[in-house]
């Protein structure tokens, strides 16, 4: 095995380690009231940790939310308390589940 095949193959650990650490920091979220702004779902979530961003998912044709969201936590540890504390909390007068 030569340097460069060694370089090579810590370059790829150290590409697929951080995709995975990108995914396992993202929380599904559904039950969203249909008024829900991406703001108001972040700072809901921060009660946990620290928010990256949250985006909140349009229906493609009539460009209404659909009642499901995305949050990016700073950590897989964030996610996980927040799947733990947030999920069948209520925001906006609905209650959300998170995975």
């Amino acid at each position: 095995c030569s340097p460069a095949d060694e370089s090579m193959e810590a370059t790829q650990v150290l590409e697929a380690t951080q995709v995975q650490r990108a995914i396992s920091s993202k929380v599904f979220i559904s039950g969203l009231s249909l008024e829900t702004m991406p703001q108001t779902l972040g700072e809901h979530c921060q009660t946990v940790g620290e928010v990256r961003y949250a985006t909140i998912y349009m229906d493609p044709d009539s460009k209404a939310s659909n009642g499901t969201g995305k949050v990016d936590f700073d950590s897989e540890v964030t996610a996980k308390r927040a799947i733990e504390e947030l999920s069948d909390s209520w925001l906006d007068g609905h209650q959300i589940k998170l995975q």
